[in-house]
């Protein structure tokens, strides 16, 4: 669901950057919004495969967290609906895969 959402926020994020009928076209905030959906994509990857040690997706699961938020206020800034809209997604994502059921290591 977050890499899901991650995709679909860097595609709106691109067609924000590029598009001419809107006020952020070309701005360096539109610009820094795809690079932090791109981030996240590769967070919510990660996440999604329990790669790595507990410690590294905590700290991962941290930053992903910190940059829905961010992506999520840039976006209000910009104002731009639909990614504030998929940040609640993303952060819905994150709340399910923060309360999902971890397995038992022995």
């Amino acid at each position: 669901m977050i890499t899901l959402s991650a995709l679909f926020g860097c595609v709106a994020a691109v067609y924000n950057y590029y598009a001419t009928d809107n006020g952020i076209s070309g701005t360096p905030g539109a610009l820094l919004v795809i690079g932090s959906t791109l981030a996240l994509l590769v967070s919510g990857f990660i996440l999604g495969r329990d790669m790595g040690g507990r410690l590294l997706r905590v700290v991962i699961a941290l930053l992903a967290l910190l940059a829905i938020l961010c992506t999520a206020l840039a976006a209000w800034l910009l104002e731009s609906n639909v990614l504030m809209v998929l940040m609640a997604v993303c952060l819905l994502g994150w709340l399910i895969r923060l309360f999902q059921r971890q397995p038992a290591y022995a």
